[in-house]
């Protein structure tokens, strides 16, 4: 999900390139979202003009809201704020079902687990 500044909402049309001019919110480095997000911006060819890193969700979600810059973030976050304007990006990322192995399992539990490994 995609946040903008008030600037780049106004306009009939958008282009991935409108966000190279704005200031963009970065998560810290190292983590799965943020390498998820620099390989979007590295296979779309979109070089950042600005960008301030090693931010937390809040203080992006904060930051975006205060109209001081752009960030991409989670759709779960996204679709909390009514203030900001947001456009889909298509990513794709995983996430995992854990448990500790030598603990019990409900029944529940192990239908659950096998349910998931049987998604391809």
């Amino acid at each position: 999900m995609f946040y903008f500044q008030r600037t780049i909402r106004k306009k009939k049309t958008f282009k991935l390139t409108d966000i190279t001019n704005a200031t963009f919110f970065h998560f810290n480095r190292g983590t799965p979202t943020r390498g998820l997000i620099d390989q979007f911006l590295l296979q779309n060819g979109l070089v950042l003009s600005s960008s301030i890193d090693g931010l937390e969700i809040a203080s992006i979600l904060g930051l975006v809201e205060a109209n001081l810059g752009i960030a991409i973030v989670p759709e779960s976050v996204a679709s909390s704020l009514a203030s900001v304007y947001t456009y889909p990006i298509p990513l794709e990322r995983t996430v995992y079902a854990i448990y500790k192995n030598q603990s019990f399992l409900t029944d529940a539990s192990k239908r659950f687990l096998t349910f998931l490994q049987n998604i391809k």
